[in-house]
């Protein structure tokens, strides 16, 4: 008797664990019904030199729009971060290196979503709270926001 309760009480505990954890998968916070859709395309290219890093970004982002430019190295590290507002059609930035990133593989990226610094009222209006009304091939997203995302190629410093 007290094994059949012992695996009875084992078995709740399996299904209710499983129960628990989801594996349902994380879908894009879609527009809003009658909204006005923005399709965000552009590219990003760097170029890089003895002692920096060119960014050059042509974007279609609403002027105002905070962005993210960060590098980081394929171990997950992030190596530099600066917020950039969008002023124009064409983002050009030089990143000044480290003697510490020598040798190391990294990449470039421009993100923007509702939680990068604080987005003004006419790009949160446009582009909904969680930037729902955003649409095209660079938005990633998780549980919380759609994300703009750009990333470059590979580069060696």
């Amino acid at each position: 008797m007290k094994k059949i309760v012992i695996t009875v009480v084992c078995l709740a505990l399996l299904f209710g664990l499983c129960a628990c954890s989801s594996n349902k998968p994380v879908s894009r916070h879609l527009p809003e019904e009658g909204a006005t859709t923005y399709e965000v395309t552009g590219t990003l290219q760097v170029e890089n030199s003895d002692d920096k890093i060119t960014v050059i970004f042509e974007n279609d982002l609403i002027t105002g729009t905070v962005t993210e430019v960060a590098v980081y190295a394929y171990d997950g590290e992030k190596l530099y971060s600066e917020n950039y507002s969008i002023t124009g059609k064409t983002v050009k930035m030089e990143i000044e290196k480290k003697a510490e990133w020598k040798g190391k593989k990294v990449y470039v990226s421009v993100t923007a979503s509702p939680s990068t610094g604080r987005q003004p009222s006419e790009v949160r209006d446009a582009y909904g709270r969680l930037f729902q009304n955003v649409t095209g091939s660079n938005l990633i997203w998780d549980r919380t926001e759609n994300i703009i995302f750009f990333q470059s190629e590979e580069i060696e410093l």
